[in-house]
């Protein structure tokens, strides 16, 4: 949950400009405090008898005009200490409106992250509901196209596709992880984002991402990347690892509770292939 960069700036600026004024202010009281301590105790009799005590008119004039500016000095500090204190109480009002709008988008973020988790949830056990979480009998594994080199004699293979699939294949039985992009756990994306980087390929952690990243193909070849759910928000991938008795398998992270595995690609909705470039 970020802060957008004026408020993130302020955020830690202000507190220290508002203890600036703060401290101003302080002092600039103590000063009127003591101001009004003499004319308290002295009153103005100790400015009056200055000035009877004066022994000629010239001495006379002397001292009025020096009590005068003592005045003036006073009068001024005591108008410093009402500009500094209302400039604190202006900073202060600006940064407790930011911390309080920070808090209210924070509850926000966390509200949506809540009702996400939730539906991500509720979409994996109906995923599961519908096609099951593995492959005959439930086993991690389908044939033997994982690990490599059984990879690499599949028909239409790449360098790069072997890399990133033999570092899919790897993966079977991590836990799977919402956000995760290894090493030892994986969400969908996380585990093609983190395969394919093996093969020097950055992917984003996103699988609508990804879908954007690469060649869109028709008939895949091992490595390439493949999209479910065309109708309900591309949410979720794996990666095409070969056939098995004529259908297409791939390995990836299937959902909260599950493992990476692998799995038949027809079992779900097919939204497309991509070849990362």
């Amino acid at each position: 949950m970020g802060q957008f960069p004026a408020a993130k700036t302020c955020v830690h600026r202000c507190p220290r400009r508002a203890s600036a004024l703060r401290l101003t202010v302080e002092v600039t009281r103590a000063r009127v405090g003591v101001i009004a301590s003499e004319y308290y105790n002295g009153g103005r009799t100790q400015e009056i008898n200055s000035l009877l005590s004066t022994g000629s008119p010239a001495k006379f004039a002397q001292q009025l005009s020096i009590l005068t500016q003592l005045a003036h000095a006073k009068q001024q500090e005591i108008a410093k200490t009402t500009e500094v204190k209302a400039e604190f109480d202006e900073q202060k009002a600006a940064l407790d409106q930011i911390i309080a709008d920070q808090a209210k988008k924070d509850a926000d973020m966390a509200a949506k992250k809540k009702t996400i988790e939730a539906d991500m949830e509720r979409l994996a056990a109906l995923r599961l509901k519908a096609y099951g979480s593995g492959g005959p009998g439930g086993s991690l594994k389908i044939g033997n196209l994982c690990p490599v080199p059984a990879l690499g004699t599949q028909d239409n293979t790449s360098s790069k596709g072997n890399t990133a699939a033999l570092a899919a294949c790897m993966q079977i039985s991590k836990t799977y992880v919402f956000g995760s992009n290894g090493p030892n756990t994986f969400d969908c994306s996380g585990l093609t984002q983190w395969a394919w980087a093996k093969a020097g390929v950055e992917l984003t952690h996103y699988t609508k991402a990804q879908w954007t990243e690469g060649k869109r193909v028709s008939t895949p070849i091992v490595g390439d990347l493949v999209f479910f759910y065309p109708n309900d928000g591309l949410h979720h991938m794996g990666m095409y690892v070969g056939k098995v008795n004529g259908r297409r398998v791939m390995v990836h992270a299937p959902h909260t509770g599950d493992v990476v595995r692998m799995q038949y690609i027809d079992v779900m909705p097919l939204a497309g292939y991509v070849r990362p470039s």
